[in-house]
């Protein structure tokens, strides 16, 4: 005798989805790891703009001791940020 199986969660395909999968009721479920590579990456993206306030408002007055002009300073902002 065959016994039907019946799927208790299953991968979304769309764009965009990110593999999340569903479950019988229909709720989404994330990967296990999402939340620690989030961490991660705001984690970096806060370092980085730390590094670049710190910088860029110091930028202007080290080019002009090494005798940069405007337009040499607008290209290291730019560079940089």
């Amino acid at each position: 005798m065959n016994i039907p199986v019946v799927p208790t969660s299953f991968t979304t395909e769309s764009a965009g989805s990110g593999g999340s999968t569903m479950n019988a009721t229909g709720e989404h479920q994330t990967p296990s790891g999402g939340a620690g590579k989030l961490v991660v990456l705001m984690v970096t993206a806060f370092m980085d703009m730390v590094g670049v306030l710190m910088i860029l408002p110091l930028l202007p007055f080290y080019a002009k001791d090494l005798g940069a002009g405007g337009f040499v300073v607008t290209l290291l902002v730019a560079s940089f940020s």
